[in-house]
């Protein structure tokens, strides 16, 4: 990841990481995702988890397909709903 920062830096390029992990999203938060966001913090890199959201979610309705643990059509929708408004704020941010 820090090599990939330093490429994107050079080109001026800005990016945006999008971490999800199963584990997470059935275990809870662990030890090894505490390590990547601290990693993230301290290196500047700008990211969103969105198993948080995720789980708000699926507090609400079914995420996933029964057969096959795909998420759904309407997971997808807010999810990039989710995204969209992470990035925007991002921006702003970035911005200001």
């Amino acid at each position: 990841i820090t090599h990939i920062s330093k490429l994107l830096k050079k080109k001026n390029t800005e990016y945006f990481l999008v971490i999800y992990s199963k584990h997470e999203f059935e275990n809870g938060i662990t030890d090894r995702a505490r390590r990547l966001e601290q990693f993230l913090n301290e290196t500047g890199i700008s990211y969103v988890n969105i198993v948080p959201f995720l789980k708000n979610e699926a507090k609400q309705y079914e995420i996933s397909f029964v057969c096959d643990r795909h998420w759904n059509g309407k997971t997808h929708n807010v999810l990039s709903k989710f995204l969209s408004n992470s990035i925007a704020e991002h921006v702003v941010l970035k911005i200001r």
